[in-house]
């Protein structure tokens, strides 16, 4: 067997939790503080369908080429605010919206095994992270709980102009830190963004299934399916190197 030399990591739903409550929160702030005459579910479950439509169409599955040009989470989001501001008549601000959104989700808390898991590994493997999201909100986490110094390369979508399961993103990853993707794991909660993405590049893959959700028929497996993100410590491919 090929030796592991890095550990790579998605961030939402892998290291820092994404509910739907949460999102609830947030647009009830939403309505709240722009006095909307509407139900923060009601708001949130039509945003969602233009929200949902944009990762749909950003990337073209059988080609799997990116769509042009590149559209950054935010631009996306106000753009879905727009829509569904106009389609609802409703007078909103459609960029105190989405910072909203962003400050919230700079804000979500980790899970309670994230830290240890990271340190863990630190300084036994090379370990990076990996996440379609913008820089916006996701820096403010890995401030916010003092994680950033865990990871030897931090890369989100807007860097690599390409969201998951596009290779260029996990290829980008690779090349900062010198690596083949043979010698890589990489850690994630989606059998589409983190396992064919990974897997399209010969990246191992463990998916973490908190939910017990049920697996696409049309997309490959996992190379291993752990219920915690504590149980990759024990792993026999990962813990023969731990110190």
């Amino acid at each position: 067997m090929v030796a592991i030399k890095a550990i790579f990591f998605d961030l939402f739903e892998t290291l820092v939790e994404n509910t739907p409550s949460d999102w609830h929160v947030s647009f009830e702030a939403i309505c709240k503080d722009q006095n909307l005459s509407i139900e923060p579910s009601v708001l949130l479950e039509n945003w969602y369908e233009y929200e949902h439509g944009f990762r749909a169409w950003r990337l073209d599955r059988e080609t799997m080429e990116m769509r042009q040009p590149f559209y950054t989470y935010r631009e996306a989001w106000n753009w879905s605010f727009e829509r569904v501001f106009e389609d609802l008549n409703l007078n909103a601000n459609s960029s105190d919206a989405v910072n909203q959104c962003l400050r919230d989700l700079g804000r979500r808390p980790i899970f309670p095994d994230t830290i240890n898991v990271l340190a863990s590994l630190q300084g036994n493997y090379l370990v990076g992270l990996l996440s379609n999201a913008d820089r916006d909100y996701m820096e403010p986490i890995l401030k916010r709980y003092d994680i950033f110094r865990y990871f030897d390369s931090v890369v989100c979508s807007e860097d690599a102009k390409a969201y998951k399961p596009h290779p260029d993103i996990f290829q980008l990853l690779l090349n900062s830190l010198g690596l083949d993707a043979e010698n890589v794991i990489h850690v994630g909660d989606r059998q589409e963004e983190d396992v064919w993405g990974a897997n399209r590049l010969g990246i191992r893959t463990v998916l973490i299934d908190r939910d017990r959700y049920i697996p696409n028929p049309l997309l490959p497996d996992p190379d291993i399916k752990i219920g915690s993100l504590s149980d990759l410590l024990v792993l026999p491919e990962i813990k023969t190197q731990l110190s």
